[in-house]
């Protein structure tokens, strides 16, 4: 099973109206509502460019969608997966593409800026750019 989540409930979504169906109404720059430890994967697709703040706050909030995935054993591989896919600013304006993205990266600004300094929580395990979708990805493990 998975929990759908999006800022907005149906009913209020700006862009989809009664089509975006989520589970549960979740700011995912604010805490999350959920005990450390509860869920296997964090799936953000195309949603990090949205999040509010400077890189810094970027980071602090992907902190703490990390917080809520399962934590590792000592070597072994159980943690849980962070799995982010972000528009490359490479491919073209990324903030003129959307009037509601709030940071434009490209592959490398954001495995320097976003990606490393998670380092001490997840290992990386992926980090590719996809060029035909104008797109990068990077997949973390939970510690």
């Amino acid at each position: 099973g998975c929990l759908d989540t999006d800022k907005y409930s149906t009913d209020t979504h700006p862009f989809y109206g009664g089509v975006c169906r989520p589970h549960l109404a979740v700011d995912a720059a604010e805490p999350l509502p959920f005990r450390s430890g509860s869920f296997g994967l964090v799936l953000a697709n195309h949603l990090v460019e949205h999040l509010p703040g400077s890189d810094a706050d970027v980071v602090r909030i992907l902190r703490e969608w990390l917080r809520v995935l399962i934590g590792g054993r000592d070597g072994d591989s159980s943690g849980g997966i962070l799995a982010v896919v972000v528009p490359d600013q490479t491919h073209g304006d990324v903030l003129r593409m959307d009037k509601d993205h709030k940071h434009a990266w490209t592959s490398t600004g954001f495995r320097e800026r976003i990606v490393e300094p998670l380092l001490d929580q997840a290992e990386l395990l992926e980090f590719a750019t996809f060029d035909n979708f104008f797109s990068f990805n990077a997949v973390l493990r939970k510690r």
